[in-house]
């Protein structure tokens, strides 16, 4: 991670002098405090904008960019949109459509048991739970339409590199002797191939934050488990 600060803070200590900036770390996650001074020199790119006292995490596909920890997962998100749209085009699509659920468990209550009174006659023993529930809620991220007169080309891919379900449908596509290619294509993106960055190291990330007096605008870590709680469903049509 890299944190903008100022250079003046500094700039009277001798150990400091021509110096860039300094590192701290917090349980072995390593936080560098740039100067914003040296930022022209550093060859480093910040997103969206390098900001005095906003902190940076490295880019997923590019060691040179960093990304402002309080958009960096709706920033990855994008990312991961945008390569989706990339891969329809290069496949050759007409349509193509993107919709998430998020599912999501509330607790409604706890075991309950006692006696109740049915008049003089007696009481009525209750014995019985209230059992949690899942809730989801689905949301359409994108449509687009193009042309479909695209030959179809292998795309580049990051996030999805490793992903069986849409190496098949670029290989129904590209394979083969331009034969039986496929005419439409849906299929379930899981969360767990394509995370943004694990919980455990969401937790670290915050924890180092928290003890440096580093400020969010969210947790990392709730973020993460958000994630893993939504599925996207990935609609192409040639």
């Amino acid at each position: 991670m890299i944190r903008i600060v100022d250079g003046n803070e500094r700039r009277g200590i001798d150990a400091c002098r021509d110096a860039i900036g300094w590192l701290d770390t917090v349980k072995g996650t390593q936080i560098f405090n740039l100067y914003r001074e040296a930022i022209g020199d550093s060859e480093l790119s910040f997103y969206p904008k390098p900001s005095l006292y906003s902190t940076y995490y490295i880019d997923a596909f590019d060691r040179s960019r960093f990304v402002d920890l309080d958009s960096y997962f709706a920033t990855m998100q994008q990312d991961k949109m945008a390569e989706l749209r990339r891969i329809a085009f290069m496949l050759g699509a007409k349509r193509c459509k993107l919709e998430v659920t998020e599912y999501e468990e509330t607790r409604r209550g706890r075991q309950v048991k006692g006696n109740a009174k049915a008049g003089k006659k007696g009481s009525v023993r209750i014995d019985g739970s209230l059992s949690d529930s899942t809730r989801s809620e689905k949301k359409i991220l994108f449509t687009q339409e193009f042309e479909g007169d695209m030959v179809p080309q292998r795309p580049e891919l990051h996030w999805y590199a490793h992903d069986s379900d849409v190496l098949l449908l670029i290989e129904t596509r590209c394979g083969g002797e331009d034969k039986n290619k496929a005419k439409s294509y849906r299929v379930e993106l899981k969360s767990e191939t394509t995370m943004t960055m694990s919980v455990s190291l969401a937790m670290a990330i915050d924890e180092a934050c928290s003890k440096l007096n580093i400020r969010a605008n969210s947790s990392l870590t709730s973020q993460a488990k958000r994630e893993l709680r939504q599925s996207f469903v990935f609609e192409v049509e040639f």
